[in-house]
């Protein structure tokens, strides 16, 4: 899990911490800066502090999270910026079988969010997984939220080549897609990476 805000990252870990008990993930703390002032001893995450100069137009993001993800040694991520609270219990059996999915099925980008939209359902085999049939959509590359900074699964390994790709992109310029394919154009029709990976989402 990957936060900024240090006071909001720690009401959001201790709420993630109450409706995950009865599985066990290995999570991850970022920020630019850390300070005294906020106990994470008690929150059972590993701390990286990635002691990267903070931009007031929020172009630190990508150089904080290569730094986390370049440390990351497990092969999905939960994507997971601080404003976000858990308010259900969280089914650890049905996120394993998530992740299972999207390894067997090379998608390497899984937004947790609903979506109203018209988009094809993904043809999978969801019964495998003990998943609910037509549990997803395939996103459009040229949706302007595909890399929405909304709860994400992600490859650990795509979200540091995107990265990477656009070191000095903003907050705001990530969460509308506005990124570089490898080519260095920025077109979102383009934002997968040359099919470098797959997004989907789940459905309502």
């Amino acid at each position: 899990m990957l936060f900024r805000s240090l006071p909001i990252a720690k009401l959001s870990i201790d709420e993630f911490n109450k409706f995950s008990y009865d599985f066990d993930i290995k999570k991850y703390i970022v920020s630019n800066k850390f300070t005294d002032e906020i106990d994470f001893s008690e929150c059972g995450a590993e701390i990286l502090d990635a002691n990267v100069p903070l931009s007031s137009d929020s172009r630190h993001f990508a150089d904080l999270l290569i730094y986390a993800l370049e440390r990351i040694k497990e092969k999905y991520v939960i994507f997971w910026i601080e404003d976000t609270i858990v308010a259900n219990k969280i089914k650890g059996e049905n996120l394993k079988s998530v992740v299972d999915l999207m390894d067997d099925n090379d998608i390497s980008h899984l937004t947790l969010l609903s979506y109203g939209h018209n988009w094809k359902i993904l043809d999978l085999d969801y019964s495998k997984y003990g998943l609910p049939n037509d549990l997803l959509f395939d996103m459009p590359n040229s949706y302007l939220f595909t890399f929405s900074l909304q709860p994400a699964i992600w490859k650990t390994e795509t979200l540091l080549d995107v990265l990477k790709h656009n070191r000095g992109i903003s907050l705001h310029e990530f969460d509308t897609s506005n990124v570089k394919n490898k080519k260095g154009e920025k077109d979102r029709k383009s934002t997968r990476l040359n099919s470098s990976h797959s997004s989907v989402s789940r459905m309502p």
